[in-house]
This record gives structure tokens, sequence and C-alpha cells, in this order.
């Protein structure tokens, strides 16, 4: 699928959380409270969604974050990676198939 078709597609399906997530991150005054909206936004959708929508979902966000004026905004979301695969990555023990305590507790978060 090109990515116009997967970014129309994200546009239909997720209109509502598009709408609100870069209406709640366009609306924060500071750096910090721009990175913590971002990361709830996003968090929140890869809970309801799954992570597989996020690439999609985050490019579409920050398409509406760039339109709305919010640059560093838009590349925050672009930059932004789900908690699961980053903590995932950085297990040591991993590999191994033997989950580390902090697997366990992200599990739990989730």
């Amino acid at each position: 699928m090109r990515e116009t078709e997967r970014r129309r597609r994200c546009e239909e399906i997720y209109q509502l959380e598009l709408a609100r997530g870069a209406s709640h991150i366009a609306s924060c005054i500071t750096a910090e409270s721009t990175m913590r909206s971002v990361d709830e936004v996003l968090q929140d959708f890869a809970r309801a969604h799954g992570v597989q929508d996020c690439q999609s979902f985050c490019k579409t966000l920050a398409n509406r974050l760039h339109i709305r004026g919010c640059a560093n905004a838009a590349k925050l979301v672009l930059e932004w990676t789900p908690l699961a695969q980053s903590c995932a990555a950085a297990e040591p023990g991993r590999e191994t198939g033997h989950p580390s305590r902090g697997a366990r507790e992200v599990r739990r978060r989730m």
C-alpha cells in the first residue's frame, strides 16, 4: 500500500483519535507538558489499537501538528517508540526467552 493510501486510510479509521490527539498536544505550553502529552496520546493509541498501526498513526498525527504550526511536537511524535518495544529491545534476558523483571512490569502496566 502506498504512503498516501495508508495516510488516507488512517485519517478515515482514526479520525476521532487524530483530532483529539492533535488538539491535546497542540494545547500544551511547555516542552515538558508537550512530551507528556505526546507520550500519553500515543500510549493510549497503542493500548487501544495495538502497535501495528502506530507508525501510520504517528505520521498522520505529525502531519496534523505541522499544519497547526507545532513542528517540535510533530518531531516528538515521529521519534516516539512504544514502551513495550523499547523495553523488549533493551532487555538482556530477552534473547534467551527468559523475561527479566522489567518485562513483567511492562506487561503488567499494559
